[in-house]
């Protein structure tokens, strides 16, 4: 929201009082920081409740430095946003939605399909010419061949039996 932003300041001068701001934040003074001044100075909205909060937060983290992510509290966290966001689906729209995903599904299912035969065709082109030199060297040329026709005529009749 631009009109919440303090865009007719000198960024020059908002640089340097953040950085004033920050080092006093640091330093374990934070208490006496002013979470207004603090949005102004970083070009952020100007709501002191989330300011407040995201100074409670890094001063929290800034203290338990070994203590890595609180898992808890960030599951909680992200539960409480889910839960503020959320409301309750209609039976229309959840009808709605589980046709788009039926469709995407069958959108999917030919997708990946496709993906799978190109694969398979990709590696016989890449695979093809070595297999059938290596059997030429030990059953000939003519012995090879035969042998790709067999090997594709049971692909064929493999495939029309899982067909079924």
């Amino acid at each position: 929201m631009a009109d919440d932003r303090n865009d007719d300041r000198d960024p020059d001068r908002d640089d340097d009082e953040l950085r004033d701001m920050l080092s006093q934040f640091l330093s374990g003074n934070g208490a006496s920081i002013d979470p207004s001044r603090l949005a102004g100075a970083a070009g952020l909205p100007n709501d002191p409740a989330s300011i407040q909060a995201l100074l409670g937060q890094l001063q929290n983290a800034l203290m338990n430095p070994g203590g890595g992510i609180n898992w808890d509290i960030a599951e909680q966290q992200a539960r409480q946003l889910a839960a503020d966001g959320g409301h309750a689906v209609t039976p229309a729209e959840r009808a709605s939605l589980d046709q788009a995903f039926h469709v995407a599904s069958l959108w999917l299912d030919q997708a990946t399909g496709v993906a799978a035969v190109a694969t398979l065709g990709y590696a016989g082109m890449l695979l093809g010419p070595p297999v059938i030199g290596f059997l030429a060297d030990h059953v000939g040329l003519q012995g090879a061949l035969v042998l790709l026709i067999a090997a594709m005529g049971a692909i064929a009749v493999g495939a029309r039996a899982a067909a079924r």
